[in-house]
C-alpha cells in the first residue's frame, strides 16, 4: 500500500510537473502569440503613419535641396507646405520632431541670405565709386553746351583751350564765366595753361573711355544690382524677421558712409597734395553711397527693411560735417586758384546731386561761401607778387604790338586823360599808336585777372554778392599796388635813387587812373552777367584808393625835387672855393658849375618817365633853388666883400646855367635866374642912373630886388692894384669906384 501510495505520489508529482511544464509552455506560446498580435497591430499602425508622413518627408528633403542650391523662394514655399502638412498630422511623434527641426531650416535660410547680402554690401561698396564717378561726370553735361565763340578763343589762347576741350566734354561753370568775361572785354585774362587746366576738376577729366563706359553701365543698370536686396527683403518678410534684418543691415551699411572707410590712407596724416589726390575718390564714394540708398528707398518693396529716410539724412549730415572738417583742415595748404576752383566745382556737383536726391545741400553751399575769403586772400597774395614784378622793372621802352588781339587789349588798357607818357606804341604792319607806358597793360591785366578770377569763383555760388566782392577785391588790389609803391618809394628815398622815384611818380599816376577805368569796364561785364550792383557806388568805393595812389605820386615828385635839390646843394657847396675878390677874370664857368650842369643834364634825362608837366616842374623847381642858393651865397656871411671881378666871374657861372636852361627847350626856364642875373647885370652895366632911377630900373630890370642890390653894393670893394694891372688888358671889366658906390647906396636907401 505504501508502495502504491508512494508510486501514486510519484505519479502525481510527475503529472503535476508535466502539467506545469505544459502550462508554462502554453503561457510562453500565448505570450508569444500576444506579442505577435501586438507587432502585427503596430506594423499596421506604423504602415498607416508612414503612409500619412511619406509626402512630408519628401517635402523636407526638397527643402534641404532648395536651401543648398540657394533657391530660397522655393525653399520658403516648401517650408509653408511643411507647416500645412504638420497641422494635419496632429500629435504624431514624427510630426513633433519635424516641428523641432523647422527653426534650424529657417536659420539656414537666414544665414545663407545674410551671407549673400554681406557679399552684396562689399560688391556695392566697390560699385559705389563707379556709380558716384559716373554721376559726377554727368554733372558736367548739366551745365549746358559749350560757350559760343570758344573755338575762336582757342586759337588765341593756344594749347590751353585744346587741353580743356580734351579734358571735359563741357566747360565748367568757372571756365564758362571766364570765357564770357573775355568775350565781353574783347581780350584774354592771360591765364597760364597750367592754371586753366587746374580749373577742371578730376571728376570731369576725360580719361580711359572704356573704363568710363563701364562706369556708366553700372549707373545705368543700378536696378539690376539691387536684385539681392529685393530677394533678401522678400525672404525676411516671409520669415517674419524684417526687424532683425533691418538692424543687421543698418549695423553693416551705415559705417560705409564714413569718410575714413572710403580710402585706405589715414585722412589725419594726408598732406595737401594727398588730399587733392584722394578728394575725387572720397566724393565718388560719398555720392555713390547715397545714390544707391536713394535707389533702394525708391525702387524696392518693404522699405521698412532698409535705412529709413531719417537715417539717410543723418548719415548725409555726418558726411558733410566730416568733409567740411577735412577741407578746412587742408584749406591753408591750398596754394593756387585752381585748387579752389576744383573744390568749387566738386562741391557744386555734390550739392546738385544731393538736391536731386532730396538731401539738404545747404551746408555744402555754406562751406562754398566760406571759401571766398581765403580764396580772395590767395588771389591778393599772388597779385602782390605780380605787382612787385611789374613795378620793380625799370624798362620804359615803347611797346611793340604784333597781333590784332594785342592791339585790342592795349586799347582796353589805355586811359584817356591828361599827363600820359609820351612814348609811342609801334604796331607792326599797322597804324595803331597809343600814348602809353608798358606798365599800363601789365598792371591793368593783373587787376583784370584778379577781378575775373573772383567773378569766376563766385558764379553759381553767391551771385548776389559777386559784384560787391569783385569791386572789393579790386579795391584791395589797388591797396596792394599802393603798398608796394610806398615800399619802393621808401627804398628810393633811402638810396637817394632819383630815377626810381621818377618811375614811381609816373607809375602811381597811371595806377591811380587804372582802377576807375577798369572798374567801369568790369561793371559793364558784370551787368551783362547780371552780377552788377549800383555803378556809382561801385566806382565810389575805389576813389579813396585812387587818391592814395595820387598821394604817393605827389610824395614821389616831392622826393625827386628834394633829391635833386640835395645833390645840387652838394655840388653848389663848391662855391666855397670861389674867390669873391679875385685878381683875374675867368673866361669860363667855375668847375663846380660845370659839374652841376653835367649832373643836371644826366638827371633830367632820367626823368623821361615823368609827364612833360612834371618834368618841367622839376626843371623849374631845381633852377629856382640853384638861383636862390647862389644868391644866398652872394648875400650871405660867407661873402664878406666882393669886387667887380668876383661879380663878373659869378655872371659867367650864371650864363652857363642860363645856356643849359635854353638848351633844355623848356620855355621860360632861363627866367629862373632873372633875379640873380639882373642883379649882376645892373652892377656890371656901370650905369648909376639905372641904379638910382626907380622907373628905369623897374623897366629894364623888372625882377631886381633893391634890397639885394643894396646888400651887394654894401660889400663892394675896389680892385686891388694887382687886379687893376691885370684887368687893364681887357676893357670888358667895368670900372666902378667905391666912392660912386657910396653915393648910389645913399640914394637907394632913401628910396627904400
Amino acid at each position: 500500500m505504501r508502495q502504491d501510495l508512494a508510486d501514486l505520489s510519484s505519479q502525481v508529482h510527475d503529472l503535476n510537473d508535466g502539467v506545469q511544464g505544459t502550462g508554462r509552455t502554453a503561457l510562453v506560446a500565448a505570450k508569444t502569440l500576444l506579442r505577435q498580435r501586438h507587432a502585427v497591430s503596430n506594423v499596421a499602425a506604423t504602415a498607416a503613419v508612414v503612409a500619412r508622413c511619406r509626402g512630408i518627408v519628401s517635402t523636407v528633403m526638397d527643402a534641404f535641396v532648395h536651401i543648398h542650391e540657394e533657391r530660397y523662394y522655393t525653399a520658403l514655399n516648401t517650408l509653408d507646405a511643411i507647416q500645412r502638412s504638420l497641422s494635419s498630422l496632429g500629435g504624431i511623434r514624427f510630426a513633433a520632431q519635424l516641428r523641432c527641426w523647422m527653426p534650424s531650416l529657417t536659420e539656414m535660410i537666414d544665414q545663407a541670405t545674410k551671407e549673400e547680402m554681406s557679399q552684396w554690401l562689399l560688391d556695392i561698396r566697390e560699385a559705389s565709386y563707379k556709380i558716384g564717378g559716373a554721376a559726377m561726370r554727368r554733372y558736367a553735361k548739366l551745365q549746358g553746351e559749350p560757350v559760343g565763340g570758344f573755338g575762336a578763343r582757342s586759337s588765341q589762347r593756344g594749347g590751353a583751350a585744346d587741353v580743356l576741350q580734351q579734358r571735359a566734354a563741357h566747360l565748367t561753370y568757372s571756365v564758362r564765366c571766364l570765357v564770357q568775361l573775355e568775350d565781353l572785354m574783347g581780350c584774354t585774362l592771360r591765364l597760364e595753361d597750367s592754371e586753366l587746366e587746374e580749373f577742371v576738376p578730376d571728376f570731369m577729366v576725360m580719361g580711359d573711355r572704356a573704363a568710363e563706359a563701364a562706369e556708366d553701365r553700372v549707373l545705368d543698370h543700378l536696378s539690376e544690382h539691387l536684385h539681392p536686396v529685393h530677394r533678401a527683403l522678400h525672404i525676411f518678410a516671409r520669415l517674419g524677421m524684417l526687424d532683425d534684418f533691418k538692424a543687421w543691415y543698418v549695423e553693416r551699411r551705415r559705417p560705409m558712409a564714413e569718410l575714413r572707410s572710403m580710402v585706405t590712407r589715414d585722412l589725419d596724416h594726408l598732406d595737401t597734395e594727398g588730399f587733392l589726390t584722394y578728394l575725387p575718390t572720397l566724393v565718388n564714394g560719398i555720392m555713390g553711397f547715397f545714390i544707391v540708398e536713394d535707389a533702394l528707398l525708391r525702387k524696392v518693396d518693404h522699405k521698412e527693411g532698409l535705412l529709413s529716410p531719417s537715417q539717410v539724412e543723418k548719415a548725409w549730415r555726418r558726411c558733410q560735417a566730416s568733409l567740411r572738417d577735412l577741407i578746412e583742415h587742408h584749406l591753408s595748404g591750398l596754394s593756387r586758384p585752381g585748387h579752389f576752383m576744383q573744390l568749387k566745382e566738386t562741391l557744386l556737383a555734390m550739392a546738385k546731386l544731393a538736391s536731386d536726391l532730396d538731401l539738404d545741400c545747404r551746408p555744402l553751399m555754406e562751406l562754398l561761401r566760406k571759401l571766398k575769403d581765403p580764396y580772395q586772400k590767395l588771389l591778393l597774395l599772388a597779385f602782390e607778387g605780380e605787382c612787385r614784378r611789374i613795378l620793380q622793372e625799370e624798362s620804359f621802352q615803347p611797346l611793340e604790338i604784333v597781333s590784332e588781339a594785342e592791339v585790342s587789349a592795349l586799347r582796353l588798357m589805355t586811359v584817356t586823360s591828361e599827363g600820359l607818357h609820351e612814348g609811342r606804341v609801334r604796331v607792326r604792319g599797322g597804324s595803331e599808336q597809343r600814348h602809353v607806358t608798358p606798365l599800363m597793360p601789365e598792371l591793368g591785366f593783373a587787376l583784370l585777372k584778379l577781378s575775373g578770377l573772383m567773378v569766376a569763383f563766385l558764379s553759381h555760388v553767391d551771385a548776389r554778392s559777386a559784384g560787391a566782392a569783385v569791386f572789393q577785391t579790386m579795391e584791395r588790389g589797388t591797396a596792394v599796388v599802393r603798398q608796394v609803391m610806398l615800399e619802393l618809394l621808401q627804398n628810393a628815398e633811402a638810396d637817394s635813387h632819383i630815377l626810381k622815384a621818377a618811375q614811381i611818380s609816373a607809375n602811381s599816376g597811371y595806377a591811380a587812373k587804372l582802377p576807375p577805368h577798369l572798374a567801369s569796364v568790369m561793371y559793364e561785364c558784370l551787368a551783362a552777367l547780371q552780377f552788377a550792383e549800383d555803378k556809382e557806388t561801385s566806382l565810389r568805393s575805389l576813389d579813396s584808393s585812387s587818391r592814395a595812389l595820387e598821394g604817393i605820386g605827389d610824395r614821389a615828385r616831392d622826393l625827386i625835387f628834394e633829391l635833386v635839390r640835395h645833390k645840387a646843394d652838394q655840388l653848389l657847396a663848391g662855391m666855397e672855393f670861389v674867390k669873391w675878390e679875385p685878381v683875374a677874370m675867368r673866361q669860363t664857368a667855375h668847375p663846380y658849375c660845370d659839374d652841376l650842369i653835367d649832373y643836371l643834364r644826366v638827371t633830367f634825362m632820367n626823368l623821361s618817365s615823368l609827364t612833360s608837366t612834371m618834368r618841367d616842374a622839376a626843371h623849374f623847381a631845381c633852377m629856382l633853388h640853384i638861383c636862390d642858393f647862389m644868391l644866398e651865397e652872394l648875400l650871405g656871411p660867407r661873402c664878406a666883400s666882393v669886387n667887380i671881378l668876383g661879380l663878373l666871374n659869378l655872371s659867367r657861372d650864371v650864363a652857363a646855367l642860363v645856356a643849359f636852361c635854353e638848351e633844355s627847350g623848356i620855355a621860360g626856364l632861363s627866367d629862373c635866374f632873372h633875379k640873380l642875373s639882373q642883379l649882376l647885370d645892373i652892377i656890371l652895366a656901370n650905369d648909376p642912373d639905372d641904379m638910382v632911377d626907380a622907373n628905369r630900373r623897374m623897366q629894364e630890370y623888372p625882377r631886381l630886388d633893391v634890397s639885394h642890390l643894396i646888400a651887394v653894393l654894401e660889400k663892394y670893394k675896389n680892385l686891388s692894384l694887382t687886379a687893376k694891372i691885370k684887368s687893364t688888358v681887357d676893357d670888358e671889366v667895368p670900372q666902378l669906384e667905391q666912392k660912386r658906390v657910396k653915393q648910389i647906396l645913399a640914394k637907394l636907401r632913401e628910396q627904400v
